[in-house]
């Protein structure tokens, strides 16, 4: 891939993945708590996002009942949305049950009125955490802070760039100004 892309010497790259956390609970206070599948569990995963087939992937690596109920990418859930989730999550066998959902969905779905009190106990979601390959996430951190320092509003050579910014403009004549914002 490196050689593919013909990077600059000034250019780096880096690798990272996903890799996905535990189980949480949506609504700890109506929970069970933590959950950790053994296998037998009857899942029915809530998605709203773009490309749901790594997450059921995922998601069957802990069990293989799996049914997926997929709205469209930012999907706004509705009424009609709360009473499909709980429907098809009725209609799953067994008492070892649940309802897994993406952390984005999770904030929908908590911030949506009208989800029912079975639902609440049963629904987790599967966080995303970013990892870095080969060893590489201490040298882009160090890179980013780097740049953020050297680049930040509140810098000395962001300053002195604003100073003679406005000199200029106040000496050649532009109508427009530059208004400089300092932290003291």
């Amino acid at each position: 891939i490196t050689k593919r892309l013909n990077l600059y010497p000034y250019q780096q790259l880096y690798f990272s993945r996903f890799r996905y956390g535990s189980l949480m609970p949506l609504f700890p206070e109506k929970a069970k708590g933590r959950i950790t599948c053994t296998g037998d569990e009857q899942v029915l995963l809530v998605t709203g996002i773009a490309s749901p087939a790594p997450l059921v992937e995922e998601v069957k690596s802990y069990t293989p009942s799996v049914s997926l109920l997929e709205f469209g990418d930012h999907h706004d859930f509705g009424e009609k949305d709360l009473l499909l989730i709980e429907k098809q999550f009725n209609q799953l066998k067994g008492d070892n049950r649940l309802i897994i959902t993406t952390e984005k969905d999770a904030v929908r779905l908590k911030e949506t009125d009208g989800l029912y009190e079975i639902v609440k106990k049963s629904i987790y979601e599967l966080p995303i955490k970013v990892s870095f390959m080969l060893e590489q996430e201490d040298i882009f951190n160090d890179k980013i802070i780097s740049y953020v320092r050297k680049n930040s509003r509140n810098s000395i050579l962001a300053k002195r760039k604003d100073d003679n910014k406005s000199e200029d403009s106040n000496h050649t004549g532009n109508r427009s100004r530059t208004i400089s914002f300092r932290n003291n």
